[in-house]
């Protein structure tokens, strides 16, 4: 019988990060020419991605006291200043960003400062890329991409599970993983 090895939240971070390598900009912002992510595709790429982590994304806004009331922890903000908050949490710990609203707007420029904090704090959180949909880059179909990810979770899982410091750092530069992925497995093997 084999034990099974405990998971924390940046275990788990780390593979979404590697499952999801980039968002593309596919929505016109006609007042700048440009493009950007959408919060409802953004929210569509990444909960099934987290979902399969048994990780869940939470997008509240209100003052400190008042979203993070039932946490066991500390916090210096005494600020009745209304934010915007993406909570990431697996039940037992989570990570969190918020930026505070802007006070004094109407209405419709509120909701849009509210769409505008939720999708940049939460692909802040995730340290998510985005790329530039110039009409150059191709594009995998989801099922390749799937599976390619999941190949590269199962053999970092693999060094992980065998403490095998200097095979991640192998692995990661054979696959050119993100440097980012690269300082996350550093961090886990300096525990």
């Amino acid at each position: 019988m084999s034990a099974k090895i405990k998971t924390n939240i940046h275990d788990k971070l780390l593979r979404v990060q590697i499952e999801i390598s980039g968002v593309k900009k596919t929505t016109d912002n006609k007042f700048f020419n440009s493009k950007y992510f959408d919060i409802n595709n953004l929210l569509k790429i990444v909960r099934p991605v987290l979902s399969s982590y048994n990780l869940v994304v939470t997008q509240p806004f209100g003052t400190t006291k008042e979203v993070l009331k039932n946490i066991d922890r500390v916090y210096n903000d005494e600020s009745d200043s209304i934010k915007v908050w993406t909570i990431i949490s697996d039940g037992e710990d989570m990570i969190h960003s918020s930026l505070p609203l802007p006070s004094g707007l109407k209405p419709q420029n509120l909701g849009s400062a509210i769409t505008y904090f939720r999708r940049y704090t939460l692909a802040s959180l995730l340290a998510l890329p985005s790329e530039d949909d110039d009409g150059n880059s191709t594009q995998e179909e989801p099922e390749k991409v799937q599976k390619k990810s999941k190949s590269k979770i199962s053999e970092i899982t693999t060094f992980i599970k065998n403490n095998d410091f200097e095979g991640a750092q192998k692995y990661c530069q054979e696959v050119e993983l993100l440097k980012k992925h690269q300082t996350m497995l550093n961090n886990h093997f300096k525990k």
